[in-house]
């Protein structure tokens, strides 16, 4: 049962966003209801709680060392006592049926066989038969069930923090020129992003980089702003400012 990890308004609770975020986490996406993963998938509103969680708890390691009440719980008993008492009427409504097909088949044999005239007989050709045969459909549930879980994998490769640029994040930089207006530190954003400096007329370059450290968007500027407005997914991103050879600033942001 799902119901209490959504709310009058179909939107996931405290608790479902927190179940979610866990699942990121602990890397137990597979674990999650669908109700939930779909849900969290398509709301932009419980994106953006999911985001400021993830923002909230990014110093903190995830516990893998105690069982998760719910990710890593044991299917309940009462679940394989019910399959076992369906397996036991399916094999009941198997049986009557093969028992009333071979009553069928014993009766067939009692009547009389009705004959049929040779020249009456129109020969049906292979090719007749083979156009009323109606193809197997293709099994497509496992690949949908796999892309789901890799949509589900890559949301959350999003989110996680890189080692490298997060010890960049806490360093205290020398240089009191700079003052940076936006986005603030950790801040959750929508695209296009505007960055704003006030750094006087000390040109500047702006480097935008992926939690995987890739390098999205890189230039030089002298009136302390740029926009970025090329498409990213949901995720954690860092940006830095530096002179030819020194950096003077380094933070990160979400984008939801």
């Amino acid at each position: 049962m799902t119901h209490q990890f959504f709310t009058n308004r179909m939107h996931l609770t405290d608790e479902g966003i927190a179940l979610f975020v866990d699942a990121i986490r602990l890397q137990k996406l597979h674990s999650l209801p669908d109700e939930i993963s779909k849900h969290a998938a398509e709301c932009d509103e419980c994106g953006m709680q999911i985001s400021e969680m993830m923002e909230i708890l990014s110093s903190e390691p995830a516990d893998t060392v105690q069982k998760h009440p719910w990710l890593d719980r044991e299917e309940p008993k009462l679940k394989s006592a019910n399959l076992i008492r369906y397996g036991i009427a399916a094999f009941l409504i198997i049986s009557i049926g093969a028992g009333l097909f071979y009553f069928s088949l014993e009766k067939e044999k009692i009547q009389p066989t009705p004959v049929v005239h040779q020249e009456n007989t129109i020969p049906i050709s292979e090719h007749q038969i083979s156009d009323k045969v109606t193809p197997e459909a293709p099994k497509t549930a496992p690949k949908q069930e796999m892309t789901k879980k890799n949509t589900l994998e890559l949301v959350a490769d999003n989110f996680l923090p890189s080692e490298n640029l997060e010890d960049l994040v806490r360093v205290q930089f020398r240089s009191a020129s700079i003052e940076v207006l936006s986005p603030l530190s950790s801040a959750t954003v929508t695209l296009p992003i505007h960055f704003q400096w006030k750094a006087g007329d000390l040109p500047l370059t702006i480097t935008i980089l992926s939690n995987r450290e890739k390098i999205l968007a890189s230039a030089q500027t002298k009136n302390g702003s740029f926009t970025f407005s090329k498409h990213i997914p949901p995720g954690l991103y860092y940006w830095k400012l530096q002179t030819n050879d020194e950096l003077l600033f380094f933070d990160k942001f979400f984008v939801k």
